[in-house]
C-alpha cells in the first residue's frame, strides 16, 4: 500500500511539473493580460467580499424581501480617492465584468444556503417521522446543528404533530441550546386533557431532556428540576394518560397517581444525570427527608430506591462527558 501511495504521489508531482512547464512556455504572450487581470482583481475582491457580507447580514435578519433591502456603508472609491456612500462602491470600466461575476457568486451563495436549509429540514423531518428503539448516538444530534432547534420547537408546539413530540423532545435535550428549555417546560405544563400514548411518552421524556440541558450549563433547566423534586410537585398538571384502559375509566385518580409517580421517578433519575453539585446536594437532602418519614410504605420505599439510584448514577458518571456516555445508540427503527 505504501509503494502504491508513493507511486501516485510521484505521478501527481510529475504531472504538476509538466503543467508548470507548459504554463511557463506560454507565459510571455500572457504577461500583459495577467497584469491587467491583477488590476481588476485588486478592485473587485473588496466588492465581492462586501456583497457576500451584506447578503449574509440581510438573510440573518430574515428580510421578507432581500432584493429590496438597502445597506448604506462607506467604502473607498475604485480609484482610491475620496470615500463615497453607496450600496456598492464605484467600479472602473475595466472591472465591470468582475462586478458581474460577484453577482453570480452571490446568487450561487444564496442557492447553496437555500439548498443547505432544505437538506437540514429534510433530515429533521425524516428523524421526526421515524420511531426509533432508543435515542440515537450523541454525534447524530450534534450533526444537525443549532439551526435545527427552531424546527424541533415548532414540532412540540403543535399538538397536531404529537407523533413527532418524543423525538423532538429528545433532540432539544441533546442539542443543549437554552432556547429549548422554556418550550419543553410549557409542553409539560400546558398540555391538557387525555393524552395518547405517543404524547405520554414525550411528556415523560421532558425531565430527561431538561437534565441534558442543565448538564450543558442551562441554569433555568437545573432550577426547574430541583424545584420539582419534592413529592406532589406535579399536582398542577392538567393532563392524564389516556392509554390505561379500563383502569382510568374506573378510577381517574389512579391515572393521576400513575402520571405523578412516573414523572417523579423520571425527574429523580434526571437529576442524577445533570453533573451538577447542586443537583447532588438536592438529592442527598431529599433522601434524608424521606428516610425520616413514618411509616415506610410502598411509595416511600420506591422513592428511596429512586433517590439512591440517582445518587449512584451521579457518582458513577462523574468526569465522563455526555459525548462519551451517549456515544452509542440504536439506529434501528421500529
Amino acid at each position: 500500500m505504501t509503494i502504491a501511495l508513493r507511486t501516485l504521489l510521484l505521478m501527481g508531482k510529475n504531472r504538476a511539473g509538466s503543467e508548470m512547464t507548459r504554463l511557463a512556455e506560454h507565459a510571455a504572450p500572457l504577461k500583459r493580460r495577467n497584469e491587467t487581470w491583477k488590476k481588476i482583481m485588486k478592485i473587485s475582491i473588496p466588492i465581492i467580499g462586501f456583497v457576500a457580507v451584506w447578503s449574509l447580514a440581510a438573510r440573518c435578519n430574515n428580510d421578507a424581501d432581500v432584493k429590496d433591502a438597502r445597506t448604506v456603508v462607506e467604502i473607498p472609491s475604485a480609484e482610491g480617492g475620496d470615500s463615497r456612500t453607496d450600496l456598492y462602491p464605484a467600479v472602473s470600466e475595466d472591472s465591470r465584468d468582475a462586478a458581474t461575476h460577484s453577482d453570480a457568486d452571490l446568487n450561487h451563495a444564496d442557492s447553496a444556503a437555500e439548498s443547505e436549509a432544505d437538506t437540514l429540514a429534510s433530515r429533521v423531518e425524516e428523524y421526526l417521522n421515524t420511531r426509533y428503539r432508543a435515542p440515537l448516538p450523541w454525534a447524530f444530534y450534534q450533526s444537525l446543528g443549532n439551526d435545527a432547534v427552531p424546527l424541533f420547537i415548532a414540532a412540540i408546539q403543535d399538538r397536531n404533530r404529537s407523533r413527532q413530540w418524543e423525538n423532538a423532545v429528545l433532540a432539544l435535550g441533546y442539542l443543549g441550546q437554552k432556547q429549548g428549555t422554556r418550550p419543553l417546560i410549557e409542553l409539560l405544563e400546558k398540555t391538557e386533557g387525555t393524552t395518547r400514548s405517543e404524547e405520554s411518552r414525550a411528556l415523560f421524556a421532558v425531565p430527561f431532556s431538561l437534565a441534558l440541558l442543565a448538564g450543558q450549563g442551562d441554569a433555568d433547566a437545573l432550577d426547574y428540576l430541583i424545584r420539582h423534586l419534592p413529592a406532589n410537585s406535579w399536582d398542577m398538571l392538567k393532563w392524564r394518560e389516556g392509554d390505561l384502559g379500563e383502569l382510568r375509566d374506573a378510577n381517574s385518580e389512579f391515572a393521576a397517581d400513575h402520571m405523578r409517580t412516573a414523572l417523579d421517578s423520571n425527574l429523580i433519575a434526571a437529576l442524577g444525570m445533570t453533573k451538577s453539585p447542586e443537583a447532588l446536594q438536592a438529592l442527598l437532602n431529599e433522601k434524608k427527608k424521606v428516610e425520616a418519614l413514618e411509616p415506610q410504605g410502598v411509595h416511600i420505599q420506591r422513592r428511596l430506591r429512586n433517590l439512591a439510584g440517582a445518587i449512584q448514577t451521579f457518582e458513577s458518571t462523574k468526569g465522563i462527558s455526555y459525548e462519551e456516555i451517549y456515544s452509542s445508540g440504536d439506529r434501528r427503527a421500529e
